[in-house]
């Protein structure tokens, strides 16, 4: 029995120092319709049991759960079955070169080890310290819904007086920096203006990083609050030339603030639409329809269904929208 026991515990202790070999996280890329699509496997040991998580970085996709990991013989394999996933493959020389499946289709998937603190999505415009401007954390609310909005502002060190813009970005939930798929886009652009003299203050959108607020009913308006916010807070320190530069949405909340606040002295809109915005629903709607692959017969049938959806919605004036929704089938 004792022989045994020894024998049991020499086999665990062996199996657990040869799955040491692959703990840890494992990046590749993926080639989709001429994409690169990268890919992260998080392997952990737990007990005598390995088990994984995935992140898809360029989808916002992290710490995915897995249901199978196994490592044998130097053959690495994980089953995601929730989404029909799964990747075999073989390590040697610090990669592992393997296959990845889904949904009847298989790719191959050369993973290597991820350094600590490495991204998978490689940014080289991302502004890398030391700065020469001043950077500041700050919070401020909007008197008018009550809700937090937390930022950074990036000032020239070198000048007393200098022209300052508020970034509002577009539709959805976004942070300061106006992050997609690793690209901080007004993080750049931030760091270009403060080096060129130009203030930039960057805020969190409503339930996003620092800023709290978000409900199912806040609208355009509600956000066209949280910028007149962030003017009326550069005001209070001291700043007098205050612009606003909008992207898509941002566009259409740029004028709104301007219209109403005489401290705005400018705005500029990238993107912002330049048609009526129930128009620009339909022509967008459209063009995703088209790329999706869908008939024309089923683009006439959606434009006809969202064109009476959009007319409801502009014209009506009652208190029931939803209900009223529902009684034009819409």
């Amino acid at each position: 029995m004792k022989r045994t026991f020894l024998t049991i515990a020499f086999f665990f202790c062996f199996s657990n120092l040869f799955s040491q070999e692959i703990i840890g996280s494992w990046a590749g890329e993926l080639s989709v319709s001429g994409t690169k699509l990268p890919l992260v496997f998080n392997i952990k040991q737990n007990g005598v049991e390995l088990i994984t998580t995935m992140d898809s970085p360029m989808q916002g996709a992290k710490d995915l759960p897995t249901d199978n990991t196994s490592f044998v013989d130097n053959k690495l394999s994980i089953d995601a079955k929730k989404f029909g996933i799964s990747y075999k493959g073989k390590f040697e020389n610090e990669t592992i070169n393997g296959t990845f499946s889904q949904g009847g289709a298989s790719m191959p998937l050369i993973l290597s080890r991820k350094k600590e603190g490495e991204s998978a999505l490689k940014r080289p415009q991302t502004p890398q310290p030391p700065f020469n401007y001043k950077i500041e954390e700050v919070t401020f609310t909007n008197p008018i819904d009550k809700n937090t909005l937390a930022g950074t502002l990036t000032t020239p060190a070198d000048k007393k007086t200098f022209p300052i813009v508020v970034l509002i970005s577009g539709s959805g939930q976004q942070n300061r920096d106006s992050e997609i798929f690793g690209h901080k886009s007004f993080w750049v652009i931030a760091d270009d203006f403060a080096k060129k003299g130009i203030g930039v203050l960057r805020v969190d959108d409503r339930g996003t990083g620092g800023s709290n607020g978000i409900s199912r009913d806040v609208t355009t308006q509600n956000f066209a609050g949280d910028t007149n916010a962030a003017v009326e807070f550069l005001a209070q320190k001291g700043f007098t030339n205050i612009g606003l530069i909008g992207h898509s949405e941002g566009g259409i909340i740029a004028p709104m603030v301007a219209s109403q606040n005489p401290k705005v002295k400018f705005i500029i809109a990238m993107a912002g639409p330049g048609v009526p915005t129930d128009e620009l629903l339909l022509l967008q709607t459209n063009a995703i329809g088209k790329a999706s692959g869908a008939s024309e017969e089923e683009l006439k049938s959606d434009a006809e269904t969202n064109r009476k959806l959009y007319a409801l919605v502009k014209n009506y004036s009652r208190t029931n929208l939803k209900e009223e929704v529902k009684k034009n089938d819409c």
